[in-house]
């Protein structure tokens, strides 16, 4: 698209500007295909098991010694929740966050959005 534009000089771009930007359209690419590869990884499931087992033992057991630290029970519960909720919502932020590349309810679509991108720009 590029090269179609300079030969008809829709784009009049200095050489040593045109082989920067060609530059960067491949470093991009290069990027993209690297956190591609990174993406058929899978993460180790033994990894998975044992942090939701530390999450279980730890929503288990927190509330005993929130009781014996604490002086009411208003204050062990609040403190219990927050930090049980807290570890929990990073847990599935991280593993929401694991594989970009995946076709799921909430990922975006880049060939709508770049649809959408195009009719802006033409007008």
């Amino acid at each position: 698209v590029v090269v179609d534009n300079i030969e008809t000089k829709v784009l009049s771009i200095a050489p040593p500007i045109l082989s920067r930007s060609f530059q960067e359209l491949g470093a991009g690419l290069l990027t993209y295909h690297e956190a591609k590869k990174l993406a058929y990884v899978p993460f180790p499931r033994h990894y998975l098991f044992f942090t939701i087992f530390i999450l279980v033992c730890e929503a288990l057991f927190v509330p005993w010694m929130m009781a014996i630290y604490t002086k009411g029970e208003v204050s062990a519960f609040f403190y219990t929740f927050c930090g049980v909720f807290l570890l929990w919502f990073l847990n599935f932020v991280a593993t929401a966050l694991d594989n970009p590349f995946t076709k799921e309810a909430r990922t975006l679509e880049a060939s709508i959005n770049q649809r959408e991108l195009n009719q802006h720009l033409e007008q």
